[in-house]
């Protein structure tokens, strides 16, 4: 009878040992894969050899379709990237808070440009509910307020591409236009020594997307433009809305990693007119080290 009993104490404990463990479960980012031998037959042994790596910048310009001061903003964001910046610059565009709200009942503006992940980092960098602003590398303007306005985005964007290379980034996108599958395979190469709260994420971008704007420039009866032309719109983080960390350990001046990530590309979205936007960021100071971007297609 002692002895029963003795086994069914060690029995429960045995049991109520497991339910009170803490489990280091490994959760693999969103569209974690792995990549068809085709895909990396693309890439050479080296990923970087013959690349000069150069430093890129990138602004997150903040928008709505009922904003009717975003359109003089994004047409400087546009100028800075295609005249001044040319490809040192990469921008992306999200639409998020009360001026990139819809109805899909509604005449005018029944699109939803909005996205989750969108809405989440527009959260976490805005103290108040207004557009147009953006962020340039998700760097601070003072202490933690990182929003530039559009006055300041040239100046800011150009002072920080003063600064040398900190890790290089090559995106090799391989899509099937049949089934509509996007895989993406990034190499990373750092070369200065970082630590381990380096992140890198994925997002997928869409250009020449036409839909109604508020344009305040024009009369008030002709301000709602039915055909505006949405640029760099914001789709979807790829690898979820702050990505995936690159290393769990100090990261060595000249290592190299490599991540890869498949996604179905909706039917809603011209793939033709996608771009694939990778950037390293510290998890921790939010700030972006290194930024490049490749067509889908």
């Amino acid at each position: 009878m002692k002895n029963s009993f003795f086994l069914l104490v060690v029995l429960m404990l045995a049991f109520a040992s497991c339910d009170i463990i803490e489990r280091p479960f490994v959760q693999l980012p969103p569209g974690a894969c792995v990549a068809s031998q085709d895909c990396l037959d693309q890439i050479p042994e080296d990923p970087f050899a013959g690349l000069t790596i150069t430093r890129k910048v990138m602004l997150e310009e903040f928008t709505g379709h009922q904003c009717g001061n975003c359109p003089t903003a994004s047409e400087i964001a546009v100028k800075l990237r295609d005249v001044t910046f040319k490809d040192e610059m990469i921008l992306v565009t999200i639409h998020a808070g009360g001026l990139a709200s819809w109805d899909s009942s509604a005449s005018k503006y029944n699109v939803n440009y909005t996205t989750e992940s969108g809405d989440e980092i527009f959260d976490f960098f805005f103290p108040a509910d207004a557009v147009p602003f953006g962020l340039v590398n998700r760097t601070q303007l003072n202490a933690n307020f990182y929003l530039y306005g559009q006055s300041q985005w040239e100046s800011k964007v150009g002072e920080l591409l003063e600064e040398a290379p900190e890790a290089g980034i090559r995106i090799t996108p391989c899509y099937d236009e049949a089934s509509r599958e996007l895989i993406t395979v990034v190499d990373i190469k750092f070369l200065v020594e970082a630590n381990e709260k380096e992140h890198i994420s994925l997002f997928l971008i869409e250009d020449k997307v036409k839909g109604w704007q508020k344009d305040y420039r024009l009369p008030s009866s002709q301000e709602s433009i039915k055909d505006y032309e949405h640029h760099d719109m914001f789709r979807a983080a790829l690898n979820g809305t702050w990505g995936q960390p690159i290393s769990s350990a100090v990261i060595e001046a000249g290592k190299t990693f490599r991540k890869t990530n498949c996604y179905t590309i909706p039917d809603y979205m011209d793939a033709s007119h996608c771009k694939i936007v990778a950037f390293i960021h510290n998890f921790e100071t939010r700030e972006v080290r290194q930024v490049e971007v490749a067509a889908v297609q």
